[in-house]
């Protein structure tokens, strides 16, 4: 876990968790997704805290855990929402690929951005 995944632990009784979890409530229902709280850390987004799952889908919460930028929705909406060093974030090396759908160039994933944050994340 590295030291801002303990913080993001620590943030569990924070003003901020105060404030994101009413939106985080809102959010499921209207969406019918898992909403989650994460906060950018370099190169990846740490895991803070997510609403309740509907019982037909559960995702363990992992207070402090830490997923690469490319490699989440969450991340994606993050690397959208940057000025322009999003490039510095990803570096000019191959990606480590997850799965075989990983976007591992970091060429592809900033010129992918704009496009396929507004399709994940605004339904468009």
């Amino acid at each position: 876990m590295s030291g801002i995944g303990l913080a993001a632990t620590a943030l569990a009784a924070s003003r901020e968790l105060r404030l994101a979890r009413p939106v985080l409530d809102d959010l499921r229902p209207r969406t019918g997704h898992v909403a989650h709280f994460s906060v950018p850390d370099g190169a990846v987004a740490v895991h803070v805290t997510q609403s309740e799952p509907s019982s037909a889908y559960h995702m363990p919460p992992t207070a402090g855990g830490d997923v690469p930028l490319y490699r989440s929705a969450v991340g994606w909406a993050m690397l959208s929402a940057l000025p322009s060093p999003a490039a510095e974030l990803l570096g000019s090396e191959p990606l480590p690929a997850r799965t075989s759908r990983t976007v591992r160039d970091p060429g592809a994933v900033l010129a992918a951005l704009p496009r396929r944050a507004r399709a994940r994340l605004c339904g468009r």
